[in-house]
């Protein structure tokens, strides 16, 4: 509820707000068709992932710091957990990692209402979504209940599931994008 609040706000103000995704291959998963949404609007997008890594990996990523840095985006949209659940890390450890992280960006000058967590589309998930619901509450975009399509290796969404994720994902943050914009 509050970063639903946070949007309306925000977008009541009628600017271009600067949109970035980091992550793991769910990120990349997302990317382009993001792009592509993002292009017909007046908000500015980009993205910063690798395929395979973990939160912890991006906790001691000075990489990420410095992206962060440079690009000031006025909301941060973060994709991970997949690559810590198959390395079979508990809820808790996931939920402690992402914490860290959010400390460390917001002591770089992001806020955490800005932040938007993008939970793993996996169905064997060892209930991370909900987890992540509880600890993190509306910042929290739920993609288990996406019932996406899984490529073979049962963790990848196919690329028309990307879409619709992807859409669905944009839906989510339409309060800030469908702002008019204050030239």
């Amino acid at each position: 509820m509050k970063l639903l609040l946070l949007l309306l706000f925000l977008a009541s103000l009628g600017y271009g707000a600067d949109f970035l995704l980091i992550g793991d291959s769910m990120a990349e998963a997302v990317d382009k068709p993001l792009e592509r949404r993002f292009a017909k609007t007046a908000h500015t997008y980009s993205s910063f992932f690798k395929r395979g890594t973990t939160v912890d990996y991006w906790n001691r990523n000075p990489q990420l710091l410095l992206y962060v840095q440079q690009r000031h985006p006025d909301y941060l949209l973060i994709s991970l957990g997949t690559n810590d659940i198959v390395a079979q890390k508990s809820n808790e450890k996931i939920i402690s990692d992402l914490r860290i992280l959010i400390n460390t960006l917001e002591q770089n000058g992001v806020n955490s209402n800005t932040i938007v967590i993008i939970a793993p589309p996996i169905p064997n998930d060892n209930n991370l979504n909900e987890a992540l619901q509880v600890a993190f509450g509306s910042y929290v975009f739920p993609s288990k209940s996406r019932a996406l399509e899984l490529k073979g290796d049962h963790i990848h969404p196919t690329p028309a599931s990307n879409e619709r994720w992807s859409d669905e994902l944009f839906y989510y943050l339409s309060p800030v994008i469908n702002a008019p914009v204050v030239s």
